[in-house]
């Protein structure tokens, strides 16, 4: 057998070694001083000079040599065992030290476990995310960080519902996902971002993205539960998909058509409803180049927009989309057109690069057919009347000449009665002679084509001021001009447009007022600008004011003022034809009125208008 052993530190001033070999013990000790002789025990020799040999057993042949005793065989077996005892107490006192510092590494390291648990607990209850340790049944919370509780309440031991053997319903606001969730950990599965609901300490549930794996916490088998609040984004997620479901159901159901393109002019989306327009499926525009499905002259207008706008984008650096709206005869999948009003809104990047469009198509061909109708309507009623009131003058003529010549020969003759009566038709002849004058005058305004150059409005201005220089001395009246804009548009019609305004303006006035005319401009949005002429006449109701601007509509009576209320209609005539509008403002009787029309500004010298594109309709009277 392999010695054993055991070491004794020096302090105890000697060294023990222990063989146990074939049966029999030796038991040697080495002393720093002097050992003692026993010689009338051992029979050999003397202190120091040797190991002392154990007798053998008492049973063994050779336990008793000849001429030895019994009582000197057990004396000896006496001393051996004392011999043993004081070993094992010098090798006891070894073990006490062994133990000792033993005892003190563990505690050592435990210190130290309760240490980095303390570090840990205390990291974890700082954590951003809440925290929480279940037992491994899930019934019960061992452990819950600050943020845990802030969301969650006291939910620590709180005690699990009856009836649930297995899911804490108490912080599973489904059993399904809870008892899911808890098998997933005792099967060693770590849970990473499921999406569930937890209930609060006073019943609310919330939405929370949770992870969850297995620990060992307080030496036993617990589930680790780390989790964010998303009870607000989980809410804006379902308005979000409710707003986009109420979305897709209007797109897809109104009678207009939705389509996007990329900057390659495809197709990226289309609503349903371009089936109803023109026979084409979502399939089959989808992903397909917009110069495919429409006109030539179309898609040649869109890429010049697209064109024009990135250059103005750039330039400008403030807006990054343009607005336009267009007209367009579209070809239909069967066969034939559909006439389409088409809003487009071209996008750009900050650097002016074209990045998309959205667009959307009305089908307008009822309206263009009535348009047409109208057109054509308006041009036989604008040659009727033009034709009318040019035949009417020459017997007209004729009536107003022979009255005349009747009253100068029976003037004289002619009694009171027949005096008036006569005069009644002489001027009814030459009122009715003034009204197809303005009718057709009218007429004139609406046929032809007009002049589209710039035109500084102060050209016109100065030519309707010096025809009417004889009225405005007669009338003392006061003019006061401001510089006005420069337009587009026919010379010839702005004079006559100045011409009638100032022409009421001195016309419409009280006899003991003098008159004064303030001509005035100002620009009411980038690309359109507005002209005003005010004056301190005697005013208009509001409540008539709509009336002014029809053919024939007077507001006083017709021996008070002289007129045939023609001239505001041709005004209006005037200022539609160069794509403005118009409107009249008084705030009541005997306290003035203005007429204001807005009209396009005059492109800039490089062909381009300052500032974005005028919109389709020109400014309202609120701006």
């Amino acid at each position: 057998m392999a010695p054993l052993a055991w070491a004794v530190p020096d302090t105890w001033g000697s060294t023990w070694t222990t063989d146990a070999e074939d049966d029999r013990a030796t038991v040697q000790k080495t002393a720093t001083g002097d050992a003692e002789a026993d010689e009338s025990a051992t029979g050999e020799p003397g202190p120091g000079a040797g190991p002392a040999v154990m007798p053998p057993p008492l049973d063994s042949p050779s336990a008793k040599p000849a001429g030895s005793t019994l009582l000197e065989t057990e004396y000896r077996w006496l001393v051996a065992i004392l011999g043993l005892s004081t070993v094992v107490l010098l090798a006891s006192g070894g073990l006490g030290v062994w133990f000792f510092s033993l005892n003190q590494q563990l505690s050592r390291e435990a210190d130290q476990r309760r240490s980095a648990e303390a570090r840990y607990r205390m990291l974890i209850e700082a954590a951003p995310l809440p925290v929480l340790v279940l037992t491994m049944d899930g019934r019960r919370v061992l452990f819950a960080n600050s943020r845990a509780r802030g969301m969650l309440g006291n939910i620590v031991d709180l005690p699990a519902p009856p009836q649930t053997p297995r899911t804490d319903l108490a912080l599973f606001a489904s059993p399904e996902d809870g008892d899911a969730l808890l098998r997933a950990v005792r099967k060693g599965t770590a849970v990473i971002d499921r999406e569930m609901r937890l209930r609060r300490a006073d019943g609310h549930a919330l939405w929370v993205h949770m992870s969850a794996d297995s620990i060992s916490y307080e030496g036993d088998d617990a589930i680790f539960l780390a989790f964010a609040d998303i009870t607000a984004r989980r809410a804006a997620e379902f308005r979000l998909r409710d707003s986009e479901r109420r979305l897709r159901m209007l797109t897809e159901n109104m009678v207009d058509v939705i389509w996007t393109l990329d900057e390659s002019l495809h197709y990226t989306y289309i609503s349903p409803s371009v089936r109803r327009l023109r026979g084409y499926t979502h399939d089959d525009i989808i992903g397909i180049a917009i110069d495919q499905v429409i006109q030539p002259d179309a898609y040649r207008r869109l890429e010049d927009f697209i064109r024009t706008s990135g250059e103005s984008v750039r330039d400008t650096g403030t807006q990054a989309f343009m607005d336009t709206r267009e007209e367009w005869e579209l070809p239909c999948k069967g066969g034939g057109t559909v006439w389409t009003e088409v809003n487009i809104r071209i996008f750009f990047d900050e650097h002016g690069r074209f990045t998309g469009i959205q667009g959307m198509s009305r089908n307008i061909s009822e309206r263009r057919t009535l348009e047409e109708d109208l057109r054509r309507s308006n041009a036989d009623l604008e040659q009727f009347a033009y034709a009318v009131s040019h035949d009417l003058q020459q017997p007209l003529r004729m009536v107003s000449q022979f009255l005349g010549l009747l009253k100068r020969r029976l003037g004289d003759d002619l009694e009171g009665e027949h005096r008036e009566f006569l005069d009644f038709a002489v001027d009814g002849a030459r009122h009715m002679h003034d009204m197809i004058k303005d009718l057709l005058e009218f007429s004139r305004v609406g046929r032809g084509e007009i002049q589209h150059d710039p035109l500084p409005l102060d050209r016109p201005l100065d030519q309707a001021l010096h025809m009417l220089d004889a009225t405005i001395r007669e009338a003392g009246a006061i003019v006061e001009r401001h510089p006005l804009p420069t337009v587009p548009g026919d010379e010839g019609q702005f004079t006559r447009l100045f011409q009638n305004l100032l022409d009421n303006a001195l016309k419409y006035v009280a006899p003991d007022r003098r008159p004064h005319i303030v001509i005035s401009a100002h620009a009411p949005r980038e690309g359109w600008c507005e002209v005003s002429v005010a004056d301190n006449g005697i005013g208009v109701d509001p409540r008539q004011v709509g009336r002014l601007f029809a053919v024939f509509q007077r507001l006083q009576p017709a021996g008070e003022y002289p007129g045939t209320g023609v001239g505001l209609a041709i005004c209006r005539r005037i200022v539609e034809r160069h794509g403005g509008r118009i409107r009249l403002e008084s705030e009541g009787p005997h306290r003035g009125a203005t007429v204001t029309f807005t009209l396009p500004a005059a492109p800039a010298a490089d062909g381009r208008t300052d500032g974005p594109s005028p919109p389709a309709h020109p400014p309202t009277a609120n701006g």
